[in-house]
């Protein structure tokens, strides 16, 4: 942060003006500095950042989940919840993926005291949801007929990245996340290239009226690839609410890993794979309990729980 850094500046300055000389202490007299390293154990934060951690086989899991107990659906909740590749997505994502999976008595009432317990939940998510007024909005019937897409801005990173492009298909909510120095028209075009030669030429943009988007270039681009350009009125994102509720996933899912794996902010494009994974693999009540990589691209989604779960065969069915 500024502060600190404008701090330990001051300090230094400071430390100039000392005449000081340094010397040499041994480990075993220098007990508090060296205190730590000293330790006969140290808790791991995480069991699998510990050096010593070794990841259990299919027959270790299959062994430790054919054990049942009183808080085994404790366990596979606290295992949704707390891994942070999910981003703490809220009750009905947990519910979906962990019904796909387990059979859990009175899942819902545990799902909802488990959220209200979590203090990441309650940091980063707001406890108000603001109604705005109804407008016309476009309504696709098809995959890629109406992609939206908006600049995020995400602060400094430890690179060039300072925005982030979200590219949203209005249909099945798959969305695509492309990281940028600076919100420009030349960055847009770039990206609806990329699109276009991945997914194919949407039908419909939507967007603000911002000028990297509502400019010559974008329109003689759209123009060639015959793309019909919409646009929100001015100071009225609710109108595009499907890309700005992506926007609030992004950042609630950014905060959620950042503070999960106790990283610096400034970081945050290392976890841009983990965050798109997360928003197109989970399952979406609107789709009917599907994914939107499912309806987007139809592969099939994959789960943090698939890693822990034993996968079933004839054999192992009595």
């Amino acid at each position: 942060m500024k502060h600190v850094r404008d701090r330990l500046q001051r300090w230094a300055m400071r430390l100039c003006g000392l005449h000081y000389h340094i010397e040499h202490i041994a480990g075993d007299a220098n007990v508090r500095a060296d205190i730590v390293s000293r330790w006969h154990e140290l808790s791991a934060l995480r069991p699998m950042m510990d050096a010593n951690f070794v990841f259990p086989t299919l027959e270790d899991i299959a062994e430790a989940q054919s054990t049942a107990g009183r808080e085994r659906a404790r366990l596979q909740v606290d295992l949704l919840e707390e891994d942070g590749v999910l981003g703490h997505r809220g009750q009905e994502a947990m519910s979906f993926a962990l019904k796909d999976r387990f059979f859990i008595v009175k899942l819902k009432d545990k799902i909802a005291q488990f959220i209200r317990q979590c203090l990441l939940c309650k940091h980063f998510k707001g406890p108000r949801l603001i109604p705005r007024p109804y407008g016309p909005l476009l309504t696709p019937t098809e995959r890629n007929e109406v992609v939206h897409w908006d600049f995020l801005s995400l602060g400094d990173s430890y690179g060039d990245s300072a925005y982030l492009l979200v590219v949203k298909d209005g249909l099945s909510h798959y969305c695509e996340l492309f990281p940028c120095a600076t919100p420009t028209a030349y960055v847009a075009a770039e990206v609806l290239m990329m699109w276009h030669a991945i997914f194919g030429t949407p039908k419909t943009l939507m967007s603000d009226q911002g000028s990297h988007f509502r400019n010559e270039m974008i329109n003689h681009l759209a123009t060639r690839l015959k793309i019909e350009q919409k646009f929100s009125p001015v100071y009225s994102p609710w109108l595009d609410g499907t890309v700005e509720r992506l926007n609030r996933d992004v950042l609630q899912v950014l905060r959620a890993l950042l503070l999960e794996y106790a990283l610096d902010s400034h970081e945050w494009p290392y976890l841009l794979p983990a965050i798109q994974a997360n928003l197109n693999h989970t399952p979406v009540r609107s789709l009917a309990g599907h994914s939107p990589v499912e309806v987007f691209t139809g592969l099939p989604a994959s789960s943090a729980l698939d890693v822990v779960v034993a996968p079933a065969t004839e054999a192992a069915v009595v």
